[in-house]
């Protein structure tokens, strides 16, 4: 009998800048997906050229939507966080035909396949994430087993705490299991958009603050380690000496840590180097984000 595929929609957002990075994320996401894996790619732009939508096409079939710019016109926006870090937000009114959805940064390696984690149970959450710290302001011992203090730019404090948001963790929203459908029916694009209104002039990290703040009471889920292992933690000889595990390890054992770490569902390459890992020289370069990297990096360069 012929096995039925499964087809799993997942949404990527990004410009100009980070066409490459993307090329090299979808490229090792349909690599690692399993035999009866289908994922069905979308990628919501503004301004992305036509030269690299063709370029992108050669790595995988993409369904490219051009988002209204209207839709988030007037939002505070950086050149690190450009308006398109939002689309996030509107992911399920843009697709109404699917009820669960993932988004992906494109600054990944998928390493596994995405299956088991699309048809996780949501209950009664708006979407699913890593938690990456615990919703407090850090104690003095903990800052203290850092390097450098909260004007040295290797200093990973943590997340801008809000008084208003009264969720145990702050999660990250570089990956996300989406409940569409419960999105949909609570109207959360308005409450989104309402909540960037009232903390605008507050917001540093955009999209992560809002998600956090508009979804509280029980309505984020947590993800395991694996699907967002950071690459300060990935490359390290003893990753309890990193900068991030007093915080990492208030929310996961080292039992969780360190599987993670053995076998990462997604590697996320931020933080760890100030080059981005797509614009260093391949030689260095992770030997498993070169392998992906050396495939398509002719395409956009």
């Amino acid at each position: 009998m012929k096995r039925e595929k499964k087809t799993i929609p997942i949404v990527f957002t990004f410009d100009d800048n980070y066409a490459l990075p993307a090329a090299v994320a979808i490229k090792s996401l349909v690599h690692t997906g399993k035999k009866g894996t289908w994922y069905d790619i979308y990628c919501l732009y503004q301004n992305l050229s036509e030269q690299n939508r063709q370029a992108l096409d050669q790595v995988a079939k993409i369904n490219w939507i051009k988002v209204d710019a209207s839709l988030f016109a007037g939002v505070p926006a950086t050149a690190e966080y450009p308006v398109d870090v939002y689309y996030r937000l509107a992911i399920h009114d843009i697709l109404p035909q699917h009820d669960r959805i993932l988004y992906s940064d494109v600054d990944v390696l998928f390493q596994g396949d995405l299956t088991s984690i699309y048809e996780m149970e949501m209950e009664d959450a708006y979407w699913a994430g890593v938690p990456l710290e615990k919703n407090e302001t850090p104690s003095l011992e903990v800052l203290s087993s850092q390097v450098g203090n909260p004007d040295d730019p290797k200093f990973m404090s943590g997340h801008t705490k809000f008084t208003e948001n009264r969720n145990e963790n702050i999660f990250a929203s570089g990956f996300m299991v989406i409940n569409a459908k419960k999105m949909r029916a609570d109207r959360m694009t308005e409450k989104f958009l309402e909540t960037i209104k009232k903390f605008s002039g507050r917001l540093k990290m955009f999209d992560l603050e809002v998600l956090n703040l508009a979804c509280q009471n029980g309505t984020i889920k947590s993800l395991p380690f694996d699907y967002c292992v950071l690459e300060d933690i990935a490359i390290a000889n003893d990753y309890r000496k990193t900068n991030l595990y007093p915080f990492l390890s208030r929310v996961f054992s080292d039992k969780e840590l360190t599987y993670a770490i053995r076998r990462p569902v997604i590697l996320h390459y931020t933080g760890a180097n100030e080059v981005r890992v797509w614009r260093r020289e391949e030689k260095n370069q992770p030997l498993q984000y070169c392998f992906f990297f050396s495939m398509v990096a002719a395409l956009l360069i």
